[in-house]
């Protein structure tokens, strides 16, 4: 059990009041943090709709998903403010108590009695995506915008590679790749930190040790720094980003 799981598996959590993934900082930082990510990401993928005007339907995969926040306020808003013709979201975690809340979340939103069926939440790790994507075929209409927040840290070099080989092998429509990461300038580097009394193993992977293992079937498309312009106060910056040589970033891949 992680440091992340510790503390939403604490009696002092009220489940059904977990909206967000709070444990990742402080209460009030962890939803104005993950409120910047889900800004990020929709307005990317309105540049990339922008790009491609023939486009009416998006499948969302969130890989390591959590509790579900990043998810549901991006169906939201791609639900909202675009003219898509068909939002899918697939959620996928290995903590199952995450998941339970994803889909506790989405059935008592009121918003969403009438969106459910748009959402698929499932246990499990690269195994289950390929079980669910093998049912997908090709449809020009159609973009998949895969997100990885704050996860490939937790995946081995033989993860990230098999999972990009996947999807990049399977005969999709376009597949745009989001992922948030601690970044090392230098080699990846491990280091034991303590947060709340816990103490736990942080990886910093280095740009190679992230884009390798997908660089066969993706390509490089962009890297840019976590939270420009955001207003941050000089304590919320060194919560998010404590180490000096490593540093947030987003990185955009798309495949070949």
């Amino acid at each position: 059990m992680n440091y992340f799981e510790k503390r939403y598996n604490e009696k002092s959590v009220d489940k059904k009041k977990v909206k967000h993934d709070f444990w990742r900082y402080s209460h009030n930082l962890g939803k104005k943090i993950d409120d910047f990510e889900v800004d990020y990401i929709f307005n990317n993928i309105k540049n990339i709709l922008k790009s491609r005007t023939n486009i009416k339907k998006i499948k969302l995969l969130d890989f390591g998903c959590g509790t579900g926040y990043h998810s549901i306020q991006l169906f939201k808003k791609l639900d909202s403010e675009t003219s898509l013709e068909e939002i899918k979201v697939l959620g996928i975690d290995r903590n199952k108590n995450y998941v339970q809340q994803f889909i506790y979340n989405i059935k008592n939103d009121y918003n969403f009695f009438k969106k459910e069926k748009h959402f698929q939440v499932k246990q499990g790790t690269i195994n289950i995506v390929e079980k669910l994507l093998l049912k997908d075929c090709k449809d020009d209409q159609s973009i998949n915008i895969v997100i990885l927040i704050g996860v490939i840290q937790y995946l081995s070099y033989k993860e990230i590679k098999r999972l990009g080989k996947f999807l990049g092998n399977l005969n999709l429509n376009d597949t745009y790749i989001i992922i948030k990461h601690p970044l090392s300038y230098g080699n990846t580097i491990i280091k034991e930190e303590t947060r709340e009394g816990v103490l736990y193993n942080s990886v910093y992977k280095n740009f190679e040790d992230v884009y390798h293992p997908l660089a066969d079937h993706f390509n490089f498309i962009k890297m840019e720094k976590c939270y420009l312009g955001k207003k941050l106060t000089s304590k919320e910056k060194l919560e998010i980003s404590p180490n000096k040589d490593t540093c947030l970033v987003y990185i955009h891949l798309k495949n070949k």
